[in-house]
């Protein structure tokens, strides 16, 4: 069992003003010790201590709590040294947002929660000026996690795992020493693993046939303090705050989430066991178990599930003048497919539902993928099948997904104006990696298309903005290397990537954008006649299918589904 350390109230020197639990400085030798005490039988002392211990098991920098209990009363509680003893000073984050816009809201008006001006992006720019944290708070830091904004990736990943709602503006902060200015440790935990249920709540929720009332429709309503825009009304859930954070540090991200993936679950199961069994019943420890298995799996696969999704987008208007955008989100689940219509279906002009799919703010579910999807692919029986596959770069050995085909053949067809397509998610190395059919062909001329056969596999293309074209303003155009000796515009990027394919052109080094011929099929249609892959640097504020066009209109699909 933790040890329970004993803490004599008689000792008390002063109190620590911010929070609500009564909480109090004493000196132990030659330590300055915080005593917080747990009134309210919430559960917020075994609460802190695991997730003080599952913090270490994660190699986070964060401050060290220890069960306690005030000698004279028996009142329960939790133990912390000072993180900032002196030389050094803890500077909050609503201070640091302050120095940042001085029209931040002042921490005298109270306000903790419902700040929103309290947003990523805006947290992301404080930790620009900071370091990562000072010796000794790193010596489990993940190798290859540098800045402060790399730790703080952890900090959410972690708040996602133990569906941690607390942290608000002054639940973060900066440790400062002369100039010098360094993200603080991970505090203040004890809002976390539902600790404030009741066992009766906790069993209906471990044994109810009731879906809407298991651990896993629980667990993701937990919300952040964090908002994604300005204007939004309400905060991010835990884990859409973590995968927004995330896209701004894709490789430390990638990182802390195979760290947290290593985790042996007998670990944390022993854990639990380690909290005194009046402190923390078997119902409760088998609650808290489901719930951070659910929620190590759900931060663990979040790019996984992504990978298995595609949009769908709708032209509006005619093949001349139309207007492309994105309509609905199409996913492979557990049971079969999932389509859901997105907020592009309710603003883009002319749009009305799909056959069969009648309600904008429904949720479809099938074990077959819908006709509508299913149409796109060529059948099994085709005689031109085996070569299908080969035009996308599959193995017709290896049949693959059908919406890793659809992904990179977009599922066109002459018929109607719908396309299919992957959100671009950063690889191994944090680098931007896609792959696509070369738009446009059939209106180049035929010296063009003859160059095109000519190509080789692995031979560079470039990428060159088309500001002129009258028919995309953000168009992309794609042309033969002069260093091949020729310089023959040959196609287009699709339109779908064309805005964000400038972005990474504008933002990185030159020498950090690639585009490559993947494949060139002679027999194939001209619009799989070339497959490209493009290679870029991912920037930290870039951020692809995050605009409110591709937000899921469903109310019962919660962020953390996505």
């Amino acid at each position: 069992m933790f040890p329970i350390t004993p803490v004599d109230s008689r000792k008390a020197e002063a109190p620590e003003q911010l929070g609500t639990k009564r909480k109090f400085w004493y000196s132990d030798q030659e330590l300055r010790m915080l005593f917080k005490a747990e009134e309210r039988g919430t559960g917020e002392d075994w609460a802190e201590k695991i997730a003080c211990e599952l913090a270490q098991l994660l190699g986070l920098p964060h401050v060290y709590y220890e069960l306690a209990e005030e000698v004279q009363n028996k009142t329960r509680g939790v133990v912390c040294e000072n993180c900032a003893p002196q030389p050094w000073t803890l500077v909050l984050g609503n201070q640091l947002l302050l120095v940042r816009d001085s029209s931040y809201p002042a921490a005298a008006d109270g306000r903790k929660y419902k700040v929103r001006k309290h947003t990523i992006d805006a947290v992301a720019e404080v930790m620009g000026g900071l370091q990562a944290p000072p010796a000794p708070w790193t010596g489990a830091l993940p190798q290859g996690i540098r800045t402060a904004l790399d730790v703080f990736s952890g900090y959410l990943l972690f708040d996602a795992w133990i569906a941690n709602q607390d942290r608000h503006h002054e639940n973060w902060g900066a440790l400062c020493r002369d100039d010098a200015m360094y993200l603080a440790p991970t505090f203040d935990h004890g809002a976390s693993l539902a600790r404030n249920l009741t066992d009766k709540e906790r069993h209906e929720r471990l044994t109810t046939p009731d879906a809407n009332r298991l651990i896993a429709a629980f667990v993701r309503k937990a919300r952040s303090a964090f908002y994604a825009r300005i204007g939004d009304a309400k905060p991010m859930f835990t884990l859409e705050a973590w995968k927004v954070c995330a896209a701004r540090v894709p490789q430390a991200a990638s990182i802390w989430r195979e760290r947290l993936r290593q985790i042996n679950e007998q670990a944390v199961e022993q854990l639990l066991r380690e909290i005194p069994p009046h402190r923390m019943t078997e119902v409760c420890r088998h609650f808290t178990m489901e719930l951070l298995k659910r929620e190590s799996k759900a931060a663990c696969e979040w790019r996984r599930r992504m990978n298995n999704a595609l949009f769908v987008a709708w032209r509006s208007g005619d093949s001349s003048n139309g207007c492309w955008g994105p309509v609905g989100r199409l996913e492979h689940v557990a049971n079969g497919y999932r389509f859901v219509y997105t907020r592009g279906a309710q603003t883009l002009a002319g749009f009305r539902p799909f056959s069969g799919m009648p309600d904008l703010e429904a949720v479809y579910e099938s074990e077959e993928l819908f006709p509508l999807f299913a149409n796109r692919l060529l059948a099994r029986s085709r005689p031109e099948y085996v070569d299908f596959l080969h035009w996308g770069g599959f193995d017709p050995n290896n049949p693959p997904d059908p919406l890793a085909v659809l992904g990179v053949t977009e599922g066109r067809r002459a018929t109607d104006s719908l396309e299919v397509f992957p959100c671009p998610l950063p690889d191994a190395d944090g680098c931007y990696i896609n792959k696509f059919f070369l738009h446009g062909i059939r209106w180049r001329p035929p010296e063009v298309i003859e160059r095109i056969g000519k190509l080789q596999p692995g031979e560079v293309l470039s990428l060159m903005p088309d500001p002129n074209n009258h028919y995309d303003r953000d168009a992309v155009a794609v042309r033969t290397s002069i260093e091949n000796g020729d310089n023959f515009q040959i196609g287009y990027v699709p339109r779908y990537l064309a805005s964000e394919v400038r972005r990474l052109c504008a933002q990185c080094d030159p020498d950090a954008v690639k585009l490559i011929v993947e494949r060139v099929n002679l027999d194939a249609p001209l619009q799989h006649r070339l497959l490209c892959r493009m290679k870029a640097c991912w920037p930290s504020n870039f951020r692809p299918c995050a605009g409110p066009e591709f937000q899921p209109i469903a109310k019962e699909l919660s962020l953390t589904e996505t």
